[in-house]
């Protein structure tokens, strides 16, 4: 399948591209939160699920702020 498409910013255009590497990584930290749910009688706190993501995001190349 070819598809064309046409962005009016540079932003934009990566945004779109980046998709599949964003579906990686809410794969991945949700994987993370399962093992972490099955292998634990408590909950992971905010800020480890926050550093989970972060972690996630750094090592895909992405940003919440770009």
């Amino acid at each position: 399948m070819v598809v064309w498409l046409q962005f009016d910013d540079e932003r934009e255009a990566r945004l779109a591209m980046d998709g599949g590497r964003w579906q990686a990584v809410c794969q991945d930290l949700d994987n993370w939160l399962r093992q972490k749910i099955k292998h634990s009688d408590e909950m992971p706190d905010i800020d480890a699920v926050r550093g989970q993501l972060y972690e996630l995001m750094g090592d895909a190349g992405l940003s919440l702020w770009d």
